[in-house]
């Protein structure tokens, strides 16, 4: 088990809430606790220009 900030998660629980990969102690980030991969992490800031915890929908195309 991993203890992280006073949550304990089962070592296969703990996971980017975005690409569902396995963290580890050294490569994660979180956010009003949802966690991320360092990658995914830096992506929301950039996609969103701040760290909220959702990263923007994308437009849905119709092709009609």
């Amino acid at each position: 088990m991993l203890v992280t900030r006073l949550v304990i998660y089962h070592k296969r629980c703990f996971k980017c809430s975005h690409c569902k990969g396995t963290l580890v102690m050294s490569n994660y980030s979180s956010m009003d606790g949802v966690l991320y991969c360092m990658p995914h992490f830096e992506q929301l800031f950039k996609e969103t220009g701040n760290f909220s915890k959702n990263f923007p929908s994308k437009p849905n195309r119709d092709n009609s």
